[in-house]
């Protein structure tokens, strides 16, 4: 078997939108306080 390049693709997507919005959330604190 060997691995499924679809599969990592999906999931460095996935962390990559994960990691995106939490830099947007933080930006945003920012101008909310």
């Amino acid at each position: 078997k060997h691995p499924n390049p679809e599969g990592s693709g999906w999931v460095a997507k996935v962390l990559k939108v994960d990691i995106f919005a939490g830099l947007l959330a933080i930006y945003l604190s920012k101008f909310d306080v």
